[in-house]
């Protein structure tokens, strides 16, 4: 969705099996808006810096949520820790593993990329 807010090609999108990404509460709501029946295991709530109350929103909704940083857990830990009433086959919460460095393709959590993640707190 990120990409394309068409409703029709989002509806086509949908019917041929693809799984929504949205970014914001904005797009959720257009999501499930735009589509009919939208099954919300077929979307994904992808944000970036997102408010306490998005992630609040897209959990009330049922989708998929994934984080890209450790802060809402760090900060909000009582809306993640609500999410254990998903169902066993599936997680709730959706990490993703840590992405190449930018600089020379090394983990950015190695000690030789120039600029590694610092994440004390969670230590």
């Amino acid at each position: 969705m990120k990409a394309n807010w068409h409703p029709e090609i989002l509806r086509r999108m949908y019917a041929a099996g693809l799984t929504l990404e949205c970014v914001s509460q904005g797009e959720l709501v257009h999501a499930f808006a735009t589509v009919p029946d939208l099954d919300p295991e077929r979307v994904m709530f992808t944000p970036n810096f997102a408010a306490r109350t998005e992630y609040e929103f897209a959990f009330a909704k049922g989708v998929r949520v994934t984080l890209d940083n450790l802060y809402p857990l760090k900060m909000w830990p009582e809306v993640f820790s609500r999410q254990g009433d998903f169902p066993a086959h599936r997680s709730g919460i959706w990490t993703r593993p840590p992405q190449p460095c930018a600089h020379g393709g090394r983990p950015t959590r190695s000690s030789a990329c120039r600029f590694p993640r610092r994440m004390s707190w969670w230590h």
